[in-house]
């Protein structure tokens, strides 16, 4: 896994004007809500989407600084939203967070790095509250 530190406090994101932004693209419910509650508890706006068309309302919608990418999507795969966002200039950062062999994971983000894109970190699921909590705040600290 490639994170470091350890749980951030929300005052670290409370502190400034603008609460940070966080858009969760997982399709798995539970696994997007549960990300989705630990970033709101350290102070985080954030969503999540499932779907393709999901992703896209949102990324039209609300501009997220960071995006959670889950590899293993039904319809379009993260590596094709890799492809995506680097299309469509995407400026925020990229968390990669998948079940999938830890090389995938690797590998993709190496590749989102390739098409320009700012990959603030990945993980190897399933992640534990403190393990998420610390991606967020290496991209936190990326910024």
């Amino acid at each position: 896994m490639n994170v470091q530190g350890s749980r951030i406090d929300g005052e670290m994101l409370r502190a400034g004007a603008e609460p940070a932004t966080l858009l969760v693209v997982d399709d798995q419910a539970l696994t997007a809500e549960y990300m989705v509650i630990i970033a709101q508890d350290l102070g985080w706006a954030a969503a999540a989407a499932s779907t393709a068309g999901e992703v896209e309302a949102q990324l039209s919608a609300a501009h997220p600084g960071t995006i959670a990418l889950d590899l293993d999507m039904p319809g379009r795969d993260g590596v094709e939203f890799l492809r995506y966002l680097s299309d469509n200039e995407y400026a925020g950062s990229v968390l990669i967070i998948s079940a999938c062999d830890e090389r995938v994971v690797e590998t993709s983000a190496r590749l989102g790095e390739q098409l320009g894109l700012n990959i603030a970190g990945y993980a190897q699921k399933p992640l534990t509250e403190d393990q998420f909590a610390a991606l967020l705040n290496q991209t936190v600290s990326r910024h």
